[in-house]
């Protein structure tokens, strides 16, 4: 699920609202079809850029889907680093499934590509695949990213030589401080970065409940929204700087900015650069409570609720976030400030999410049950980080991060001794 699995965006009251102007989109380049063209529907022009997707949990699945929806022909190519996974989508139909209100949509027509490293010195996971996937080592120009924050970098690696210089990547993941580790690790000069787009979605997106389900399907629990904001690129802004005639945004940002808000599905909406970290930080606050929490105490949503000691952790949690948030220069010119990222407003948002997913699991407790790492060090750590930064002292943030961190460690071992071991006999206290 999205965040602390909303079903809907969390929103400020009116009085804290703010107008931002929100830069001009340039209209991408469209690649018109003629279904009625020779022989009986031939297409006569040629398909639209080709879009790759990496990460293909329940948000990639979600927004791949709803790219499907807008162009029959929009080549969507699925990054997968398990063979394993792409055969499985494959003897699936390679197929993904949507289903909400009881009601299921499925899409078909992506390609799969696995990247050089999952496939050096294994056989290839299809005896027959398709002409149209693409092989490794073609150009990227339009990357959209929906791993987690702490896989992004390790997503990323092989696919570095293969981004063109004007290609665009859009992030859409929980978490804050990715996009500055992408950055240190592998475009530390200003001029030879891509350009960004950053995806916040509110969606409420999981797998069924149900046994046996099939796989790559994704239940939507609530509506929620995908707010999109462009990174200002430094080699852009030069270009703008020598010739005025030069458009707002590179045309692959256009491209896929304009791809994304064509989906009806994601109920995408463009927001401006301020607006966009605002929004951010108000969902990173929430995630902050919710997910950490419920991962610690292994309970649903809304049992945070009408619980006093929770509620006092909470707005211990939420002091610390609203004091790293307003001592930020990057808002220190928003109105209203102080009073949109106060304690108070932020408890408030925090419960009004509780409330609508009371019974849903975050997250973050659902990858401590499957023995997995979480997200956590980019959230609770994140307001870790920037409160050294700032002088603000958050050592309750630490607490709940160390807290988190420790869970991880021992759902990881568990996890690990249930895995028979060739040559190791079990033991009633566990193994040797």
């Amino acid at each position: 699920m999205a965040g602390a699995e909303g079903v809907a965006a969390v929103r400020a009251p009116m009085a804290m609202l703010v107008s931002h102007p929100v830069p001009h989109i340039p209209t991408a380049p469209r690649h018109p079809f003629d279904p009625a063209a020779k022989d009986g529907g031939e297409f006569t022009s040629p398909p639209p850029p080709r879009i790759y997707i990496v990460g293909t949990g329940n948000i990639g699945c979600f927004v791949a889907h709803g790219l499907r929806s807008i162009h029959p022909r929009r080549p969507i190519t699925l990054l997968m680093h398990r063979r394993n996974t792409a055969r499985e989508f494959e003897e699936n139909g390679s197929i993904i499934v949507v289903q909400h209100n009881r009601l299921a949509v499925s899409r078909k027509g992506f390609d799969v590509e696995l990247n050089s490293m999952a496939i050096e010195n294994l056989l290839p996971y299809s005896k027959t695949p398709p002409s149209s996937v693409s092989t490794p080592g073609d150009k990227i120009e339009h990357l959209i990213v929906t791993t987690k924050g702490h896989q992004v970098r390790a997503a990323l690696e092989p696919l570095v030589p293969r981004l063109t210089p004007n290609a665009t990547i859009a992030f859409i993941q929980n978490g804050m401080g990715i996009i500055d580790e992408v950055n240190s690790t592998y475009f530390s000069k200003p001029e030879s970065r891509p350009n960004y787009i950053v995806g916040i979605a509110t969606h409420g997106v999981a797998s069924p409940k149900v046994p046996g389900f099939r796989p790559f399907t994704v239940e939507v629990n609530g509506i929620g929204t995908l707010k999109l904001g462009v990174i200002p690129s430094p080699k852009h802004q030069q270009l703008k700087e020598k010739d005025k005639k030069t458009p707002d945004m590179p045309p692959t940002t256009a491209y896929l900015l304009n791809s994304l808000l064509s989906c009806h599905d994601l109920v995408a909406t463009m927001v401006s650069e301020q607006e966009l970290l605002s929004t951010q930080l108000e969902k990173l606050a929430i995630n902050a409570i919710i997910n950490p929490l419920t991962a610690i105490f292994n309970c649903p949503n809304g049992a945070l609720l009408n619980n006093w000691p929770a509620t006092r952790t909470m707005k211990l949690l939420l002091w610390e976030v609203s004091q790293v948030v307003c001592a930020l220069p990057e808002l220190k010119h928003l109105p209203n400030r102080d009073l949109r990222f106060s304690a108070e407003n932020l408890y408030k948002a925090v419960v009004r999410v509780a409330r609508a997913t009371a019974g849903n699991s975050s997250s973050m407790l659902q990858d401590i049950r499957k023995g997995i790492e979480t997200e956590v060090d980019y959230i609770n750590g994140y307001v870790v980080k920037k409160g050294l930064e700032l002088g603000v002292p958050c050592s309750m943030n630490h607490l709940v991060q160390t807290m988190v961190k420790t869970k991880e460690r021992m759902a990881k071992l568990e996890r690990e001794r249930e895995l028979p071991i060739e040559g190791v006999e079990r033991t009633e206290a566990g193994h040797r």
